[in-house]
């Protein structure tokens, strides 16, 4: 469910028949597949409620359930991906490094061959940020059997969630557009004559994540040109590739390895 909006432009504009913004809220509904019936069980919700474990919940015990060895596999495969997409030279093992992603790299595959069933539902003139219309949506979408809520179980949409951690990140190393630190965001940016955000604690996403992940692969570019000891890492491979010295992709992965 999320909402949705249309500009409405009066073509015979005059007093109270002017343009305004049509608000309201859609929603889809996918068939789910191959899951346990028991997750929904509300009996069962209740009494883990009860148990009030989230007050036991620590800082330590969340990075305790973060997979290392997988966090440090995807990390070492981006230094690879940013590697042999911008040197021209390594384009070859691109497609290599795709698969890896998918193989090495996956943590939950999808079937490959499964297709969900999705319903797209009928749009309602409700406004999510007011709370009593917000119910009325949800009563509308999920019918009067659900009018306690208690089956929905609420989650962080993950594109807002890396919005929020964008921002953040702005906020937290942008410094200015004169700064004369190189490790900030504003020093980079400057460089590349991009704008400095209007607002650093909500940044417009699209921009700001286009100039952070330049700047991200540019700095990774010039880690790998640091290790292989060389002033112009575009020139290095050219150079390999004509005495036919271009390194294959597992001493890359290795490399990767001291890099990370």
């Amino acid at each position: 469910m999320d909402n949705v909006q249309k500009y409405v432009r009066r073509r015979d504009a005059r007093i109270g028949h002017g343009n305004y913004m049509k608000i309201g809220l859609t929603a889809t509904v996918a068939e789910a597949v191959d899951f346990d019936p028991a997750v929904g069980d509300i009996d069962d919700k209740r009494a883990r409620i009860a148990q009030n474990l989230r007050a036991e919940l620590t800082v330590e015990k969340l990075l305790g359930m973060i997979d290392i060895a997988h966090f440090r596999k995807v990390g070492t495969l981006q230094w690879l991906h940013t590697l042999v997409t911008y040197i021209p030279q390594l384009a070859k093992y691109q497609s290599a490094v795709a698969k890896l992603y998918k193989t090495d790299g996956a943590k939950l595959c999808l079937p490959s061959k499964q297709k969900t069933i999705m319903h797209p539902l009928a749009t309602v003139a409700k406004n999510e940020n007011i709370m009593t219309e917000l119910r009325d949506a949800l009563v509308d979408f999920l019918g009067d059997e659900f009018r306690s809520f208690e089956i929905i179980q609420p989650f962080l949409e993950l594109w807002h969630t890396e919005w929020t951690h964008l921002s953040l990140t702005y906020e937290a190393h942008w410094g200015s557009l004169l700064t004369p630190d190189p490790s900030k965001l504003g020093h980079s940016a400057s460089k590349i004559n991009q704008k400095a955000p209007a607002n650093l604690k909500k940044v417009n996403y699209y921009p700001a994540a286009y100039t952070s992940y330049l700047v991200l692969d540019v700095r990774m570019l010039d880690c790998w040109r640091i290790l292989l000891e060389t002033d112009d890492i575009l020139e290095h491979f050219a150079a390999l590739d004509r005495d036919g010295q271009l390194p294959l992709l597992d001493e890359l992965q290795a490399k990767v390895e001291i890099l990370y």
